[in-house]
């Protein structure tokens, strides 16, 4: 009983770690991407391909022991979570991210959990109690209605920069769902590092053939995204990959995948420290979004946990 409510207290305290570094990532990449006066520093592809490059090269010194082995059983998972759940979705968000708000692209990332739920049923034959679709359908109204009130500039915005962001919260679904129901039994450093292998010198290489590094030493704009790119790779990749991966193993797809209903609640967050205020309908539709996480976990699973 202990090792079942350390597992659940463990679980909600990944789950708000998770969610206060990747609710900040959006903000790291605009950062990286533009200056205060939204003229370009670093194009988005530089940004995803960098983020790559660094997260992968700081988990090499810890993965080189368990790599033969871990890669002989497990190469091809290992390969779709690389490209599914880090390579391409990287991509996909800072390309959309130079055109949608980060409120809207927050939104979007709310479809994660039901995807993941879909994938779940569909392919690996998974169910779940009725509370627990209950609670997905609460947290995706809780962070809609909270973040539709802090939605700037995007009108006019392609319909290409929506659909890059769907993609990409079908490809982290599919990745959830692989490493709950194909990976359980590598543990989380490994399967995080090696999973970035697969990507990080394919970044390497795109950035030493469009003259990147050359381009580096002579524009100090491009310097001046790299501290940001650093940052958002090492927690925002790195460390919170190794957590995630973890959440994933002691609780389930589904409540892991939710940490996407978390993440628009640190975006309000941010906007208070720049000066924004928070009003009691934030203050709602946050309580909306908790209550919705907390039935996502509800224990009494039919099975699949």
């Amino acid at each position: 009983m202990n090792r079942i409510l350390n597992s659940r207290h463990l679980a909600w305290i990944l789950l708000i770690v998770l969610a206060l570094t990747w609710g900040s990532s959006f903000i790291l990449m605009k950062k990286a991407m533009f200056n205060a006066d939204m003229s370009r520093r670093m194009s988005s592809e530089q940004v995803a391909a960098l983020r790559l490059v660094i997260a992968s090269a700081v988990f090499l010194p810890f993965i080189l022991r368990n790599l033969r082995a871990t890669l002989r059983k497990h190469w091809l998972w290992l390969l779709l979570v690389g490209l599914l759940g880090n390579g391409i979705p990287a991509f996909l968000f800072t390309s959309a991210q130079t055109v949608l708000d980060s409120g809207v692209t927050g939104i979007l990332n709310a479809l994660t959990p039901l995807f993941t739920l879909l994938i779940a049923m569909v392919v690996f034959r998974l169910r779940y109690h009725a509370v627990n679709y209950l609670g997905i359908l609460l947290a995706l109204a809780g962070a809609v209605m909270l973040i539709s009130g802090h939605i700037e500039g995007v009108a006019g915005a392609p319909a290409w920069a929506y659909v890059l962001v769907v993609v990409a919260t079908v490809f982290y679904a599919m990745s959830v769902n692989i490493i709950r129901n194909k990976l359980a039994e590598v543990d989380s450093l490994p399967l995080a590092g090696i999973a970035l292998l697969f990507v990080g010198p394919l970044a390497l290489v795109y950035l030493a053939a469009t003259g990147f590094f050359g381009a580096l030493i002579h524009e100090p704009q491009l310097r001046a995204g790299v501290p940001f790119v650093a940052v958002l790779a090492v927690f925002g990749t790195s460390v919170s990959l190794i957590l995630f991966n973890h959440l994933i193993k002691i609780s389930n797809a589904l409540f892991a995948s939710s940490v996407t209903y978390m993440m628009p609640l640190v975006a309000i967050l941010w906007g208070v420290v720049d000066g924004e205020r928070i009003t009691l309908t934030d203050i709602l539709f946050s309580s909306v979004i908790i209550a919705g996480v907390y039935l996502v976990n509800w224990k009494k699973r039919v099975r699949g946990v």
